[in-house]
This record gives C-alpha cells, structure tokens and sequence, in this order.
C-alpha cells in the first residue's frame, strides 16, 4: 500500500509545479532625486523592486546587476527566493559629480533567472556641481 501511496504522490508533487515556472514576475525601478544642483559629490540612490512570483515552486533563484549610463557596473548577485510569492527591495547608493561638472546619469537593472531576462532603466538625473 505504501508503495501505491508513494506512486500516487509523486506525480501529484511533480505537477504541482509547471514546467515553465518563472522567478520574476516584474521590476519597477526609481532614484532618490531627478535633479541636483550644489556642491559635489553628491549620494545617489537608486531602488529595484523586484516582483517574485507564487508559481515557481521550491529552489528558485535569479541573479543581478546594476549598469550605469556612464558605463560603470556593479558585480553580480545571486538570490534565493522561497516559493511564495513577494517583493524584494534593492538599493544602490552611489556618489557621483565633482567641483564644476555636469552629468546626466541613469542606471538600469538587469535580473535573470533560467530564460528568463528583465531589464529596467531609470529616469534620468541631472546633476550640475558648484
């Protein structure tokens, strides 16, 4: 009998999760400020809201990274998520202008997980230093 039940259960567990689940289920992405005039450096904060989905069952992970306009980047990350649906919160703080300078910077986040791939840019912030 046990083995019928362990028969049974197997295949229920297994379709329990869809072949094509996915991780990410949306990205929203914003900054601290959208313009900055003073002195320099100055912080600025950028945020990603990452949308996990309820549907990817057990062991699901993706990976990130931050690209800003002016070509730096950060290193990649790697986050596992439990199986329920939620929001995860990231910030990247950077310091950016000098004495003199103007810039117009943006930052996009990039999120992968499997096939999956999202992408998100930020608006633009203008920052002119005394």
């Amino acid at each position: 009998m046990r083995k019928l039940a362990l028969a049974l259960a197997v295949p229920a567990l297994v379709a329990a999760v869809p072949a094509s689940a996915e991780v990410l289920g949306g990205l929203r992405l914003g900054a601290n400020r959208s313009n900055y005039h003073g002195s320099c450096p100055v912080e600025v904060v950028f945020t990603a809201n990452v949308l996990i989905t309820n549907n990817h069952g057990p062991g699901g992970a993706f990976n990130y990274h931050w690209e800003r306009s002016d070509g730096a980047k950060t290193a990649q990350q790697v986050v596992r998520v439990g199986p329920g649906g939620e929001t995860l919160v990231y910030k990247e703080h950077w310091r950016l202008g000098r004495p003199g300078s103007v810039h117009d910077i943006s930052v996009t986040f990039f999120a992968n997980s499997g096939n999956q791939h999202m992408q998100e840019t930020s608006q633009t912030v203008h920052i002119e230093c005394r």
